[in-house]
């Protein structure tokens, strides 16, 4: 993980508690989207 991310991590029984699993997930707090305008646009 970087500066930007948190690591969170879970252990969950499964199967009755026969099997557990390690759950990690990364939260990041900054997402920026970039878009353009389809090429048929000011032609």
């Amino acid at each position: 993980a970087t500066a930007e991310g948190h690591l969170n991590a879970v252990i969950r029984a499964f199967n009755y508690g026969n099997s557990y699993l390690l759950i990690v997930t990364e939260t990041y707090r900054d997402v920026r989207l970039v878009g353009a305008p389809p090429s048929g646009i000011g032609k």
